[in-house]
């Protein structure tokens, strides 16, 4: 498994966490603001990827202004 350079540990385990989704980063974009993670694809959807520290998880948020 190879996980380029992360910023954060947040980002860390949101692109380890694609990894084993099989997401083909190369398809998309993905952009860290804090805890959250904002994957784009080519349509320009996307999806809100956010680590919980306490966990140690990852999920997606439920639809636009979901909180945590």
């Amino acid at each position: 498994m190879v996980i380029r350079k992360s910023g954060s540990i947040a980002e860390y385990a949101i692109r380890k966490w694609l990894l084993e989704q099989n997401f083909a980063m190369s398809r998309f974009a993905l952009t860290m603001n804090g805890k959250r993670g904002i994957l784009t694809d080519s349509n320009g959807d996307t999806l809100t990827l956010v680590y919980d520290s306490e966990s140690g998880s990852v999920y997606a948020e439920d639809g636009p202004g979901a909180e945590t």
